[in-house]
């Protein structure tokens, strides 16, 4: 849409606005809460927007992301899954490059039937974390993932 087009729609809405009896515009919030939780939440973030020309370009930078997400503070109060909305990153999707073209790459969190053991070498390591490219897989540390420049996180709900 282009800035013009949006111009006349605000302008559209704000005339049905005050034809409607509306005596006084106040700056406003909308709010979406959630009602049910999923096994897998995955969150896409935006990574392009519009220079100062009109042409798409990509925006980088780290985008701060943790390890585990509450969604608690985003429920419904009359949702009934308040003890089923803690989140553990399993995944996260990166991409390097510019808008036509470039390359992607994962990290992958291991779960408990990875054969690789803990230094006591009796108990499955819990938080092993790999980066996945084309030709390589390499384990890396959780500090790594969270410094990536995140495209797309998968998130697991944990089970209380």
């Amino acid at each position: 849409m282009s800035k013009d087009e949006r111009k006349e729609e605000d302008e559209e809405a704000a005339a049905a606005i005050k034809s409607s009896g509306v005596k006084a515009m106040r700056d406003a919030t909308k709010r979406m809460l959630i009602s049910k939780t999923a096994a897998i939440l995955t969150i896409h973030l935006k990574r392009f927007g519009r220079g100062t020309r009109g042409r798409l370009s990509k925006l980088k930078g780290h985008v701060v992301f943790k390890e585990f997400i509450d969604l608690r503070p985003y429920l419904d109060n009359r949702s009934t899954v308040r003890d089923e909305c803690i989140y553990r990153l399993v995944g996260v999707v990166e991409h390097s490059g510019s808008m036509t073209g470039g390359h992607y790459v994962a990290y992958v969190r291991g779960g408990g039937s990875s054969n690789v053991r803990s230094e006591d070498n009796h108990r499955p390591r819990q938080n092993v974390w790999y980066h996945a490219s084309d030709a390589y897989v390499r384990e890396v540390t959780l500090d790594e993932v969270l410094q990536s420049e995140a495209y797309i996180l998968f998130y697991e709900k944990v089970q209380l």
